[in-house]
This record gives structure tokens, C-alpha cells and sequence, in this order.
């Protein structure tokens, strides 16, 4: 456990293989795990697009291994609140 101010994190493995981050800001201590543990060499980041609410944030970011056209070991899609705060990561593969 690591004291962080003012948010939390927790991660929650489901039954799909999908790994879940809720950030609780009321909260003042974070558990955490690593979500891509697999092998990659390659990271690729979509952003929202500039005509919709949320313009810049990070939407998606891709693993992949072989480079750029490789296979994609890993996708965290990232959501955020209407205050633009990260609230959840879900992680498929």
C-alpha cells in the first residue's frame, strides 16, 4: 500500500479476463497491479477527437509486440467524468 492524496485505485480482475481500475477519490491509499504484464515493444495512444467533450484525453492505448503492425497483446481503454477526471481503465486483450 502507497499513500497517494485525495484518490485511490483499485484494480479488479472479472471473470472475462478484464481487468477494471475505479478511481475513488474520497479514499487515501492505492492498491495497485500491473495491467500489461505481458511482453511488448510497441505503445500506441488514440486521444478524443477535438469535436467531442473531452478533447486531447487519452482514450485508448495499444501494446503491441513485433513493432507498429505486430500483434496487439493489450488494449486499456481510458474514461473519464464530466470534470475530465480518469475514472476508469478496462483492459482487454
Amino acid at each position: 500500500m502507497s499513500n497517494i492524496a485525495h484518490s485511490a485505485v483499485k484494480v479488479v480482475d472479472n471473470d472475462a479476463g478484464i481487468a477494471e481500475i475505479t478511481v475513488d477519490n474520497n479514499l487515501q491509499t492505492m492498491e495497485m497491479s500491473q495491467l500489461v504484464p505481458e511482453v511488448y515493444d510497441y505503445v500506441e495512444i488514440g486521444y478524443v477527437p477535438a469535436e467531442l467533450n473531452g478533447e486531447g484525453e487519452i482514450q485508448t492505448v495499444n501494446y503491441k509486440i513485433d513493432g507498429e503492425s505486430g500483434t496487439t497483446v493489450a488494449v486499456l481503454l481510458l474514461e473519464y467524468d464530466v470534470l475530465d477526471r480518469l475514472i476508469k481503465i478496462t483492459r482487454s486483450s
